[in-house]
């Protein structure tokens, strides 16, 4: 599946240049060049085999450019976890050519949020109320909760987890809690 995600940026990529498809079709296109591996775990039905073809997506597809790619959205996660703040962080450095400034040492840790079930948004929106860290967040974090609907490896998902938060601030990953809405 990593390889088949990989080779979806590649071909794409290929497809575009190959057939002088506007560069706007890098950030959202009607189309999407998968094989069947790739066509199941997106859950496109219709497509058998191991050469990617291009194939058109529904209007209301997620799919479609490269924010569409699992590959891309696997790079903002730690395989089991969303990283909002790495995903907006990556589409102002790569696509917006706006790169947010490194954040600071000492970073304050959220202790006061410890034991408590949050959602990814609920936790890094903490940031927020501490000026040092909201001056660059309200900038990363619209564009990274943009791309939330992508769960770790790029399937789309409607639900979100809760995480109790750690005595240092950070997520435990022994407990997930996840919301049936």
């Amino acid at each position: 599946m990593k390889a088949a995600a990989r080779q979806e940026v590649t071909e794409t990529f290929a497809h575009i240049l190959g057939s002088n498809a506007p560069l706007s079709d890098l950030l959202r296109a009607d189309y999407a060049l998968v094989n069947g591996l790739l066509a199941r775990y997106y859950g496109i039905e219709g497509v058998s085999g191991d050469h990617f073809r291009k194939i058109a997506l529904p209007p209301d597809s997620p799919r479609g450019g490269l924010l569409g790619m699992a590959a891309i959205m696997a790079m903002g996660s730690n395989g089991e976890r969303t990283n909002p703040v790495e995903r907006g962080a990556w589409v102002l450095r790569k696509l917006l050519t706006e790169p947010p400034p490194p954040a600071p040492e000492n970073v304050p840790e959220i202790a006061r949020l410890a034991g408590k079930p949050l959602t990814t948004r609920e936790r890094l929106q903490s940031h927020q109320e501490n000026p040092q860290c909201a001056s660059c967040h309200r900038k990363i974090d619209p564009i990274g909760f943009g791309l939330e609907n992508f769960d770790a490896t790029g399937i789309w998902r409607t639900t979100d987890s809760y995480q109790p938060v750690s005595e240092g601030g950070e997520t435990d990953p022994k407990l997930k809690i996840v919301d049936p809405e």
